[in-house]
């Protein structure tokens, strides 16, 4: 048996040899999505939550109250939901609302508001316009904020100010004032769903164009002069969800609704001048209602959807050039999961978070965190790398099936930090311990030869 002690300061790997032992092995088991807070932390029959976290890790929530018809933000301090200001802040009603929280703390919310784009910033004590009363300089919608990782504010809406472009997407910045980025009007004809996302520094737009005889996906990239379209625009003849993402190390990422494949999810990555699937076209069991991708801390993409009429919930991970499903175990006697209006979010350290509207609290607003699995998948004798158990408390067992090259074995946390590594040979147990990290996810990856596996392994409290 091999042993990798944890990393803190220095590297730290520590060798034992022995018998290997065949581990204990568990059936697989369906994912633990755990309330945060009491479900239900809005009114009824709230749509479209927002979900980010602040740089303290508290997770943070947006939604326009169907009371009021203006938007509330709340922040969950470990025991309870509490508004930022008041609730119903704003004195007009307001719609559409985008959020994001910059790597400096700061919390932005833009807002359909008399029909123009506005932006406010909360201050600590009440929230402040951003740029004047509207960003827009007249009438706009489907509004959508993103930080890039540097931490410029921008903002990306439909134009129905400008009569020569009425109806055409516009990018701004903020640098003290909203300025344009590149001319309003690039896309190929009138989108009706837009989304922003960054690859390292790099600005990309995503647009839901056409009518219902020709629809696609058009995604567009900004060069310092002005937008220009990826030669390969995705064709999809349905719905308009779809979610766009990035990472810093250069892959761009597309989830959609998939018409080709009876509406249901396709994700596919922007490579060599087109666009790849990952994994087969069309997953799910039904078709997408609503969905949203996010990134995993060491850079696959996370999908959480909506499908069909019954409205379940279902996250799906793309690891080791397939997807695993981390849809939620039943909860409080449901079947499944219900809900809609969908935004799946990852805390420090290393959590997945859903916001969603949740049929079981009647339609109001809760927050779900991935805590981990009934029982995960730990080791297999037709599998090439197996880890258990997991969770752990600290120490866990990883072991190589496969082959007579050398293994070498990482373990990450969720911020790309080598904590452990060292070298074990296949078919021997190897034994890490990570005692002194904190509690959260971490990332074990092993590669032997050209083989390469990684495994998601969660430091219970």
């Amino acid at each position: 048996m091999k042993t990798i002690a944890n990393l803190l300061l220095a590297t730290l790997f520590v060798a034992v040899f022995g018998l290997t032992e065949t581990p204990a092995q568990s059936a697989t088991g369906t994912e633990i999505w755990s309330p945060v807070g009491p479900r239900g932390i809005s009114p009824h029959w709230t749509y479209n939550p927002e979900l980010e976290f602040d740089t303290d890790g508290k997770p943070v929530v947006a939604y326009i109250d169907p009371t009021t018809d203006k938007p509330t933000v709340k922040m969950f301090d470990g025991t309870q939901w509490s508004a930022l200001g008041t609730e119903s802040f704003t004195l007009m009603e307001a719609g559409s609302i985008s959020f994001s929280i910059t790597p400096a703390g700061s919390i932005y919310l833009a807002m359909v508001m008399d029909d123009s784009i506005a932006v406010r910033q909360w201050n600590g004590s009440s929230w402040a316009s951003v740029g004047g009363t509207y960003a827009s300089p007249g009438g706009g919608a489907e509004p959508v904020l993103e930080c890039s990782p540097s931490g410029t504010l921008y903002l990306a809406f439909i134009d129905y100010y400008d009569l020569s472009h009425w109806g055409d997407p516009r990018v701004m910045m903020y640098d003290g004032s909203w300025t344009p980025i590149g001319y309003p009007g690039f896309s190929d004809i009138m989108p009706y769903k837009i989304d922003l996302a960054f690859v390292g520094g790099q600005i990309y737009f995503g647009a839901k164009e056409g009518n219902w005889g020709d629809k696609h996906i058009g995604v567009y990239t900004y060069d310092g002069q002005g937008w220009s379209t990826l030669d390969d625009p995705v064709l999809d003849g349905d719905h308009y969800n779809f979610s766009l993402e990035g990472t810093s190390g250069g892959e761009l990422f597309l989830a959609y609704r998939d018409g080709d494949q009876d509406s249901k999810l396709t994700v596919r990555e922007w490579s060599g001048g087109s666009w790849t699937s990952l994994g087969s076209p069309g997953m799910g069991d039904d078709y997408v209602f609503q969905l949203d991708m996010s990134m995993t801390p060491l850079g696959y993409p996370i999908v959480a959807v909506v499908e069909g009429n019954v409205e379940e919930l279902c996250v799906y991970e793309y690891i080791n050039g397939s997807w695993t499903d981390r849809t939620p175990a039943p909860l409080n006697g449901q079947a499944a999961f219900y809900g809609s209006g969908v935004d799946l979010e990852f805390s420090d350290p290393g959590y997945a978070h859903v916001a969603i509207q949740d049929d079981w609290a009647l339609h109001a607003v809760s927050v779900f965190i991935n805590a981990g699995s009934i029982s995960v998948p730990e080791w297999e004798p037709d599998k090439a790398f197996g880890l258990w158990p997991n969770p752990t408390t600290g120490q866990f067992y990883l072991q190589w099936n496969e082959g007579t090259n050398p293994v070498t074995c990482r373990v990450y946390d969720t911020s790309g930090r080598i904590m452990a590594e060292g070298e074990s040979m296949p078919r021997q147990q190897t034994e890490v311990g990570l005692s002194g990290c904190r509690s959260g996810v971490y990332y074990v990856e092993s590669v032997s030869g050209r083989s390469r596996e990684v495994r998601r392994i969660i430091i219970a409290p």
